[in-house]
């Protein structure tokens, strides 16, 4: 009995390590926090948001997004900072297009997944929408687990919401809900109520939104779109514009973790 007792404790302790190693692998790829600088330029032209996303340009060598932004913009690009960044990107893409051959003809099935994977989370980092989501889908089609695979889609639908690409994002919720019918576990269900909560919010359906982000409130775990005082912050928000009155009491004001923020 005594061993038995061990053994489960051994057990819950490996879960929850591979819990905890999960939740830190979690990709923050794309930073929507570019996304929201690049929307503050699109409505004021204001010289501080400009450098705060040169800044996050050049730290992440976006050559792509930077076309892209200066493009949508209409901000001239500066041509010696793009050629440095397209070196950049080349000399990487290099590197991991020969681990990805090399993994491809001498090494297993997973190490050629983890290199498809260092491939489409640096496209995604540098803002090559077509070629990340691309090989992003080549690297769910190496994916078995259906955990994994979810994360995988999670992340298109981040660069769905970074480019507000309304197909992307559809098509890729609907793709994660079927996947949670599979096998789902109820940390990704959770976060997947975070995910179309923000892009209800986008589209202004403040009562969808609204519900899922008070759903969301007792068990946040979406920490790669947002932080928790920004989930509190949209909840009431959305609550304030789509809520009755004797809702509004019950669901916002009365709730202890909203009255703890």
């Amino acid at each position: 009995m005594v061993q038995k007792d061990d053994n489960d404790n051994k057990t819950k302790k490996q879960n929850k390590k591979e819990e905890e190693f999960d939740k830190e692998l979690i990709s923050k790829n794309p930073n929507l926090e570019i996304a929201q600088l690049f929307f503050l330029m699109g409505q004021k032209n204001d010289s501080s948001t400009w450098l705060a996303l040169l800044e996050h340009v050049k730290k992440d060598e976006m050559a792509p997004f930077y076309e892209y932004m200066c493009t949508s913009l209409k901000i001239p690009i500066d041509q010696a900072l793009l050629d440095k960044l397209k070196e950049q990107n080349a000399k990487r893409l290099d590197e991991i297009n020969k681990q990805l051959e090399d993994a491809e003809k001498n090494l297993g099935e997973s190490e050629v997944r983890q290199a498809w994977l260092a491939k489409s989370e640096y496209l995604c980092q540098i803002g090559d929408k077509e070629n990340s989501v691309a090989a992003f889908n080549k690297t769910f089609e190496k994916t078995v687990g259906v955990g994994y695979r979810i994360d995988l889609v999670f992340n298109l639908i981040r660069i769905g919401l970074f480019f507000m690409d309304h197909q992307l994002i559809t098509e890729n919720i609907e793709k994660a809900k079927e996947l949670m019918e599979k096998g789902g576990d109820w940390d990704r269900k959770n976060r997947l109520r975070s995910y179309q909560g923000l892009y209800l919010m986008a589209i202004r359906d403040m009562k969808g939104a609204a519900d899922l982000f008070l759903e969301a409130v007792p068990t946040f775990g979406a920490y790669e779109l947002m932080n928790y005082e920004e989930l509190i912050f949209y909840a009431v928000i959305t609550s304030v514009c789509a809520l009755d009155r004797p809702d509004l009491k019950t669901k916002v004001v009365n709730c202890s973790e909203i009255q703890q923020q």
